[in-house]
């Protein structure tokens, strides 16, 4: 059946799962639908499989972008905008990020997967779209030659990115782009990306005005809510495991994230902790004393979905790149295709009656940051660190995916989609931004 006052027709390249087709889908102009995802592409079955049980309407493609013959799409395209005549074609493209993304750290980087961006031009010169909207990492602009070792050539940055776009506007584009921090525009995790939008023909580029903030803001020119609380979407009943008695000692590194954790958030920082451990005596034996209450803000997941929960709860990311925890009172940190985000929990012996009396030993075979975590406790009266990785119903819930939304394939490729998606709702509000401003510009020329 067609869907009236559709006003943007979307090709959904890299699609994955699903999370830009998700978002795009749920758009509303005037409280009305608003666009139509009509095809997507992408090498991976399951992802497609997954992609095409929640949105089966558009047209899939399993294919690389770079072997897709592309006359069956093309055909396709004609045949929808025949029927929705007043829609402009958009192709969104969540170019390769992987191999752009500082979350690459210091490993070397694909150079065939960067080159990926390019093969979007015979997209451009056969589809000829009225809009091409990217999104990417920050480091996408970085764009430059590696070395023979596979590294970044500092001295090239950003040369390959400006002759892309540049190329890319020769085929009658004008071009801008924002950093967007999806935490701004209402989701459960503070994402960071890059949104470019090319126009054809004189149509307006805008992008979405924020609706949140950090700490909120009302004057006379804003009124933006405070940034949500992961903790709103997390499963509390599900504590976790002791982080001192699993089968598989957890390595040092976890170890020291926890405590960093521990002094941010429990202590209140390095300061105060520091205060408070020169006016104490430490001991061999950690008691279970008094300590603050499970009720109290947990802390933020981290960019890859492999956090712990402690209860007082805090996110904590399981990253190389330092120590990584976050308030579960502020959105969550970036998930990406190998969910490192644990849940970490303290337990107060109150709650836990079951463990009412426990003590816990610091032993010689201790590694410094167990023994600082046991003495840690000992100070707050804490009775056991429980942790646990960030499940995929929370996963997608801070993603922005329905409850209901339909995943194929194993539980590690679940994360990968999950952490691969653009968030839904930014997807969601780029294209109603798009959708307004076409209406008000063809409503212009019709006055």
């Amino acid at each position: 059946m067609k869907e009236k006052n559709i006003k943007l027709l979307y090709i959904d390249l890299f699609c994955g799962a699903g999370g830009t087709s998700t978002g795009l889908e749920s758009a509303r102009h005037n409280g009305r639908k608003c666009a139509k995802v009509i095809a997507c592409v992408n090498h991976d079955a399951n992802a497609i499989a997954s992609h095409a049980a929640n949105h089966p309407d558009a047209l899939h493609f399993t294919e690389d972008i770079r072997t897709l013959e592309l006359s069956p799409l093309v055909s396709h395209i004609e045949k929808m905008k025949a029927t929705y005549p007043e829609a402009l074609v958009v192709l969104w493209s969540s170019l390769e990020c992987t191999n752009f993304s500082k979350a690459k750290g210091g490993q070397p980087r694909d150079a065939d997967s960067r080159t990926l961006a390019e093969h979007l031009f015979r997209y451009v010169e056969a589809i000829t779209p009225d809009y091409i909207q990217i999104e990417n990492v920050e480091e996408f602009m970085c764009w430059g030659d590696l070395d023979e070792n596979g590294k970044p050539v500092s001295r090239d940055k950003g040369r390959k990115y400006l002759q892309w776009v540049e190329r890319v506007k020769h085929y009658g584009y004008t071009f801008k782009h924002r950093i967007l921090n999806a935490a701004d525009y209402g989701a459960y995790t503070s994402r960071k990306r890059f949104f470019g939008i090319f126009a054809k023909s004189g149509l307006p580029i805008v992008f979405p005005k924020p609706t949140h903030a950090k700490n909120g803001s009302k004057d006379l020119f804003d009124n933006l809510k405070k940034w949500k609380a992961v903790k709103e979407v997390l499963d509390f009943s599900d504590e976790g495991k002791s982080v001192f008695t699993r089968k598989q000692t957890l390595s040092k590194r976890t170890f020291e994230r926890i405590y960093a954790g521990l002094v941010k958030f429990v202590a209140g920082g390095k300061a105060a902790f520091l205060a408070k451990y020169n006016s104490s005596d430490q001991h061999g034996n950690v008691s279970p004393n008094s300590c603050t209450s499970v009720d109290k803000p947990a802390h933020t997941i981290a960019t890859q979905p492999r956090m712990c929960l402690v209860q007082l709860s805090f996110l904590m990311s399981s990253y190389s790149n330092g120590h990584n925890c976050t308030s579960i009172d502020n959105p969550c940190t970036t998930i990406v295709n190998n969910p490192k985000q644990n849940i970490v929990s303290c337990k107060r012996p109150c709650l836990v009656a079951a463990e009412s009396g426990v003590a816990i030993e610091v032993y010689e075979t201790d590694s410094e940051p167990m023994r600082q975590i046991k003495e840690f406790m000992a100070l707050y009266g804490i009775a056991d660190i429980k942790m646990r990785m960030l499940k995929i119903p929370e996963l997608k819930r801070i993603m922005g995916f329905p409850e209901d939304y339909t995943l194929i394939g194993t539980q590690a490729e679940h994360k990968k989609f999950i952490g691969n998606a653009v968030e839904v709702n930014m997807a969601r509000v780029m294209c109603e931004a798009l959708a307004g401003a076409a209406t008000a510009k063809k409503l212009a020329a019709a006055a």
